[in-house]
């Protein structure tokens, strides 16, 4: 529910300002254990990170840490229950099911294992080894680390560690040397695993020729990899893949010649053995479901109706003459694979659910609230021993828990309980475990970073004197800030001079971060790990400590501050007619909020007198008065309309998606809540901040990009293809245009339904953010194609990070570049590797902080729902299933399933057919009140069904959705 824009989080991302497990060793014993105290550390180990012509480019462990591990992992309590297979499908939820006996197919034994403890080993943070202060190994020692050593420690213990009287469920990973040969043959890719999270068994990664995704097609297939784990996939044969007859009948007009050719020859049709792709299944698997009528349809009977535009004969064509024909066959056949190999172990290993005994086998596991973690399998023998005597008590705690280990021959993986929560719902605990299994360090920072800052920048500090000679000194201009009114780490200042009737000087000012953090220092080393701030609904969780940004880099009012400045010569259309990069110093005269420049923007020259309007006005320092800040906002307004205007012309995207703030009261508990408006104010420093970002990424591609360094930001193009499919229901009964192909398309649509549909337009909005593809940091070489490095949404050749360096590290490194090219400072320790890591890391970081400010939207959003009961609210049918439809939430831009056996219902009745789908809902009659006939208690479900719906909480804490029975009443059914 935060404000999404569709260039993934550049254009809104501003500033937004228990109980414990006791010994183990000891069941009677309660005394609390410190969480960290459970803290498994994760190893790093030589890894090949893709067929990228780099074959240095791996991350080696230092030898005083990987004996350190080694010793750890001998060491560890091996007295793991293994009778876990007894229990693999006992008491499961049908999603999570599997068939062992798939694992006979996939049983390889001659292969070499990877190190499979390093793998569940817990990574400490950055805070942790700082505090630590481990001594570096000698690069000389290091040097004798290779891939050799380190293949046969992994073979070694993978052999100790398997039981020689189980047989093993998944096969042992590929030695890297096998691994990298298949990827130069191509039959293993590598990719970014991505599970589908309605259904566990679905998984996926893209496809390197933008092809369809790759299907990895069940828990064995995944071979103990996690959702997002970065993963080496080998494909099957291709009498395994699949056709997407979906996509081929969406681009029927365009390739209809091409199969034409093909389907001359005589070919006999028989449908029935017809292998189909899990998209197509999945529809005629719905089209089972419908009427009983429809009931004695054939497998054929439902093709013919699904797909009525494709020739019978197509459907008997193999996938290996389609794939000798048709040179674009990756667009709609779709490859299988699995998992050979996990290059990276990007998840957290952390996960949150309830813990299940069952006495029959005395094995405890914990079910995962994301269905995207399988169970998690706890030996008894480490369960507290008062948890085991007093189940029924627990039933309804949050357990978080750690994956420590997941041997071959265990269905799901062994993991350890860290914590207990008694409150599940409680705003605390619940971003506690949020922040913990995505894995964001939120303890405080450590003393010896502090004692690093005061060290160099005692209280008594101030700028030197050759700073003042160096820059150029701005502390006599008029430069303010524009903020929400809560920040509190002020990055960013701007100024305005006319220089002419009709050409002026706008000045971007930022916060000179990277003077004050030298590379490789402690706090350089916390803030490139943690790579970004983080905003939740409450607080911030900040990147760098705020003794560090607000006394030193905050561009507070009436203080000497360091900035980097870009400054343009601009006229009142918007044309640049020169810019200026360099070292300045500035003095803030003001600190403005959104809100009262907003009503300097809305008054004219002549209301500025009055002053009713500025009881809140804040304290304005020098010389400077209300009627000098007031012009100058006003101008800058004027010339960001205009820089906004040539943007949209020039086909940039701009989604805004709904934003909820909150109004907190004691322990920071929600009492109100509101949307939040965005006003002229925020497109204002926007659009200077965009304007500033764009010239600087130029600037930077100039001097780095041919050593390879040009830091930038890249947006990848929607995938079309996707925004169409999801389109297509629509598209059939005229609710949503047809062809959109193209930026152009996309925004025309946008114009045009916003006007005429404002519903219809938040569909559209929808199926394009479910589209889009997230941005990314690149090292970016000169001889890499424009198109790598284009940002889509933008539509920007260049772009990059550069204002906002006290809350992103990829600003802090723009810095340092900039630094250097400017000739202000001389050497630097980056190169292009250690650029794609920071970038890798920033990407990930970024990532989920933002999927940490959506939860903790999330949270507040439920914990106000308990707080006022229920609410009421309009929403817009979205999709149709068998059994259930998921609904836009208009207030909130929030998707809710809704299911129709939570429903007072006699009865429900699926119907689809070409491309339609609806849903026949039979309600009971309600005792007592009024009566209806039969017909008036069926109500048909259908996309574009615009619905009441209640909002309530359960005691899960799970927000449900339900909307009204024909008489008005809300029934909601546990």
């Amino acid at each position: 529910m935060l404000m999404l824009n569709a260039n993934s989080n550049e254009l809104s991302t501003r500033k937004n300002d228990k109980e414990r497990i006791p010994n183990r060793n000891n069941p009677s014993d309660k005394s609390f254990l410190d969480s960290r105290d459970l803290r498994l550390s994760k190893s790093r180990i030589p890894i090949y990170l893709g067929n990228n012509n780099n074959r240095n480019n791996q991350q080696i462990l230092s030898a005083s840490r990987l004996l350190d591990d080694l010793y750890r992992f001998n060491s560890l309590d091996r007295k793991l229950s293994t009778d876990s297979n007894s229990f693999l499908n006992h008491n499961l939820p049908a999603s999570v099911r599997i068939n062992q006996n798939l694992h006979n197919r996939l049983n390889h034994s001659q292969h070499t294992s990877q190190n499979r403890s390093s793998l569940f080993r817990q990574r400490p943070s950055i805070t942790d080894q700082i505090r630590r202060s481990v001594p570096s190994t000698p690069a000389s020692i290091i040097s004798k680390l290779t891939d050799e050593t380190c293949s046969s420690t992994m073979s070694n213990r993978t052999s100790k560690s398997t039981s020689k009287n189980k047989k093993s469920i998944y096969d042992d990973y590929l030695p890297l040397c096998e691994m990298q040969k298949g990827m130069k043959r191509g039959e293993i890719i590598e990719g970014i695993l991505r599970i589908n999270p309605r259904n566990y068994n679905d998984a996926y990664i893209s496809a390197p020729d933008q092809g369809l995704d790759i299907y990895i097609k069940s828990l064995i297939d995944r071979n103990r990899a996690l959702n997002g784990d970065t993963v080496a996939v080998k494909l099957y044969d291709a009498k395994e893949w699949t056709i997407s007859y979906t996509d081929i009948d969406l681009n029927w007009d365009k390739w209809k010649r091409d199969f034409d050719t093909i389907l001359s020859e005589e070919i006999i049709v028989d449908l029935n053995n017809l292998k189909l792709n899990s998209k197509d299944s999945n529809k005629l698997s719905l089209g089972m479901i419908s009427s009983p009528n429809d009931s004695s349809k054939t497998k054929k009977d439902l093709i013919q109706g699904e797909f009525q535009n494709l020739p019978l004969k197509l459907f008997m064509l193999d996938v290996e003459i389609l794939k000798a024909n048709i040179p674009y066959w990756p667009e709609f056949i779709q490859r299988t694979g699995k998992v050979v190999h996990i290059i990276e172990r990007n998840h957290s290993l952390k996960m949150a659910g309830s813990l299940h005994i069952d006495m029959k086998t005395n094995i405890c596991r914990i079910n995962s609230r994301d269905i995207k973690i399988p169970p998690v399998i706890i030996p008894s023998n480490v369960v507290p021993g008062y948890i085991l005597q007093k189940q029924e008590s627990y039933k309804n705690h949050l357990f978080l828990a750690t994956i420590s280990d997941w041997p071959v021959d265990s269905l799901y993986p062994k993991g350890e309980i860290i914590k207990v929560f008694e409150e599940i719902g409680d705003v605390v605990v619940e971003h506690e475990v949020c922040l913990m299994t995505l894995g964001i360090d939120s303890q405080d920072f450590p003393d010896e970073v502090i004692e690093e800052y005061q060290a160099s920048y005692p209280n008594d500090w101030k700028i030197p004197l050759e700073e003042f000679k160096n820059r150029k000194d701005l502390r006599n201009d008029c430069v303010f800030t524009i903020d929400p009114e809560t920040a509190k780490d002020l990055d960013d200042a701007v100024s305005f001079r006319a220089i002419s009737q009709n050409l002026f000087e706008i000045g971007i000012h930022i916060a000179d971060v990277s003077y004050f953090i030298q590379e490789n220092s402690k706090i350089d080393a916390i803030a490139k790990d943690r790579a970004t701030s983080v905003y939740l609904v409450h607080k911030v969780i900040p990147m760098l400590p705020h003794i560090f940004s607000q006394n030193l880099c905050s561009l507070n009012p009436n203080e000497d501050k360091l900035t980097l400045s870009i400054i343009f010569k601009i006229d009142s259309d918007g044309e640049i007619h020169d810019r200026w990069i360099g070292r300045t110093i500035i003095n803030s005269c003001c600190k403005l909020n959104y809100e009262i420049a907003q009503v300097l923007i809305e008054l004219d020259e002549s209301s500025m007198d009055d002053r009713n309007h500025f009881h809140q006005f804040p304290k304005i320092y020098g010389k400077w008065t209300v009627n000098d800040i007031g012009h100058r906002v006003r101008c800058l307004n004027k010339i960001a309309r205009k820089l906004r205007e040539k943007r949209f012309e020039n086909n940039s995207l701009y989604i805004n998606k709904k934003k909820i703030y909150f109004l907190l009261g004691e322990n920071n508990q929600p009492i109100a809540m509101n949307n939040y408006q965005l006003q002229e104010s925020n497109y204002l420093i926007e659009e200077l901040m965009l304007l500033a970002n764009k010239y600087i990424a130029k600037f930077i591609f100039k001097k780095f990009a041919k050593k390879g360094m040009a830091f930038l930001r890249k947006h990848a193009p929607i995938d079309f293809k996707s925004l169409n499919n999801l389109m297509k229901p629509f598209q059939k009964n005229a609710i949503l245009p047809n062809n959109i192909d193209s930026i152009a398309s996309i925004l025309n649509a946008s114009k045009s339904l916003k006007e005429d549909d404002p519903i219809v337009y938040k569909i559209f909005s929808t199926c394009l953010i479910k589209s889009l593809k997230l941005a990314e940091y690149v090292a970016v070489d000169s001889r890499d194609s424009a198109s790598s490095f284009h940002h889509f949404a933008l539509n920007f050749d260049k772009y990059t990070h550069f204002t906002s360096p006290i809350r992103r590290y990829a600003d802090v490194v723009v810095h340092r570049l900039l630094c250097l090219a400017l000739g202000y400072s001389s050497t630097t320790t980056l190169d292009r590797n250690q650029l794609k890591m920071i970038a890798k890391n920033c990407n990930t970081r970024k990532y989920n902080a933002f999927l940490a400010s959506e939860k903790s939207s999330e949270i507040y959003l439920k914990a106000y729902l308990n707080l006022i009961g229920s609410f009421v609210c309009e929403a817009v049918v979205f999709n149709v299933y068998d059994h259930s439809f998921d609904v836009i939430i208009l207030d909130f831009d929030l998707m809710q399933r809704i299911y129709t056996d939570k429903m007072h219902l006699e009865n429900s009745e699926f119907v689809r057919d070409h491309r339609s789908a609806c849903l026949k809902l039979y309600w009971k009659p309600i005792e007592n009140g009024p009566q209806f006939d039969r017909n008036g208690l069926e109500q048909t479900i259908i996309r574009n069904s615009r619905l009441k719906v209640e909002l309530k909480v359960n005691k899960k804490f799970e927000m449900k959705a339900i909307i009204a029975h024909p008489n008005g009443t809300f029934i909601h059914l546990e």
